[in-house]
């Protein structure tokens, strides 16, 4: 017996007033982000100049050393030739020193000169030294900010999502599946009924992840962050047998999801440390003015702008509803983060060389292919029917996002 399999979907979803993260905020902190990123960035280019000016001062100061040596060995040439003149005056009073002395004068006054030219590049260096070493701890202090607003801008995003997909919301929808050859009236009504819950589900999760704020950054994420929601309340509306061995059923269903903050980190890409606002090792702030090289009193240190630490919104309570949760999940990321390796979870997707089959994932009916469902990292026992055709039978290990393509022939007619 081969019938079609259709869905009909209607969906809405409910956000709930609640204290949240708003959008003025997020961009408040944004906006504080590229005016701390354009102050590093001039920090960082007065660094750099500096860094050229001590440069060109050490080279200087290098090019005057290496002219001492000549500079001394003229002055004793000139003092050694007048002392050698000044002896033929003695012996010869007629004998001159005018040309001697003025040239010892000379190498005497140009020596002098150069020892002020030392001292004088010394003092520099040193002051460039001084201000590079403030620039170099106000770019640290600076580095250390940005991050401090980046970590918040982190979490105060995670914050957001978290609000964005902890919502109540309906599902209307008429899913009609074919009935196999071995399986008996009830058993097809109780496959098609699970089948539609989880319709409603996968169809409330893809209707709620497109609707987020950062929904294309969210979408990179999702297949091993994914969030379930929970049937809460269905309702069966109409069902019943209709064409060759087709049962469908319409629902009305309530639905709601209860993710966590590190769920909501895990969907932006975020790491644990990241969620719970974290700094990293290098973010820490620079280290004083070294006292080896303090910096003259007409130079003042650089200050370090103020910048306040952004305050993490608080973490949301769990949703309230009229129909009690059979599990509350914990809410605070430090519970969560030691098992985020149990959390996570890969797509599998089905896909078969015919229309109108079913999937089995371990015994339990997922729908027709093409299939895409989020699963826990294990072995799965995978099989995919159609009356009339040999089924695909296929046992798995999932630990990363797969495709299985199933190839189902068609029993000959006896």
């Amino acid at each position: 017996m081969i019938g079609k399999v259709w869905v009909l979907v209607l969906g809405a979803l409910l956000w709930l007033p609640l204290a949240r993260v708003t959008a003025a905020e997020l961009a408040a902190l944004q906006q504080s982000i590229a005016a701390k990123q354009a102050e590093v960035e001039a920090v960082r280019t007065d660094l750099a100049e500096a860094e050229q000016r001590l440069a060109g001062l050490e080279a200087e100061q290098q090019a005057l050393v290496g002219a001492t040596d000549d500079l001394a060995a003229r002055r004793s040439k000139a003092l050694a030739t007048l002392k050698a003149q000044f002896e033929r005056v003695v012996a010869d009073p007629e004998q001159s020193l005018e040309a001697e002395l003025r040239e010892y004068r000379e190498a005497a006054a140009a020596q002098e000169r150069h020892g002020a030219a030392l001292r004088t590049g010394s003092e520099a260096i040193a002051t460039a030294q001084a201000r590079l070493s403030r620039l170099r701890a106000a770019t640290g202090a600076g580095e250390a900010d940005l991050a401090k607003l980046s970590a918040g801008l982190d979490r105060a995003r995670a914050q957001r999502l978290l609000r964005e997909i902890n919502v109540v919301g309906e599902q209307r929808l008429t899913n009609a599946i074919s009935c196999s050859l071995d399986e008996t009236i009830a058993g097809c009504i109780e496959r098609g009924e699970q089948t539609a819950r989880r319709v409603a589900r996968d169809r409330f999760a893809a209707q709620l992840l497109d609707r987020v704020t950062e929904a294309e950054t969210v979408a990179k994420h999702q297949v091993t962050a994914g969030v379930e929601p929970q049937v809460v309340e269905a309702t069966i509306t109409d069902s019943g047998f209709r064409g060759q061995g087709e049962y469908f059923v319409t629902l009305s269903a309530k639905l709601r999801t209860e993710a966590t903050l590190a769920d909501a980190c895990r969907l932006l890409g975020l790491t644990q440390a990241q969620c719970r606002g974290e700094l990293p090792a290098a973010a820490a702030p620079a280290s004083a003015t070294p006292a080896s090289a303090p910096a003259p009193a007409a130079t003042p240190p650089l200050p370090a702008p103020e910048v306040a630490e952004p305050v993490p919104a608080p973490i949301p309570a769990p949703i309230p509803s009229p129909i009690p949760s059979e599990a509350t999940p914990e809410a605070s990321v430090g519970a969560t983060a030691g098992t985020a390796a149990e959390a996570e979870r890969f797509r599998l997707t089905v896909r078969s060389n015919v229309y109108y089959d079913e999937v089995y994932i371990d015994g339990v009916p997922y729908g027709s292919t093409k299939l895409d469902v989020m699963l826990p990292p294990g072995e799965y026992d995978v099989e995919v029917r159609k009356p009339g055709h040999e089924a695909y039978r296929e046992r798995i290990s999932l630990n990363g996002s797969r495709t299985l393509r199933a190839q189902l022939a068609e029993l000959a007619e006896p």
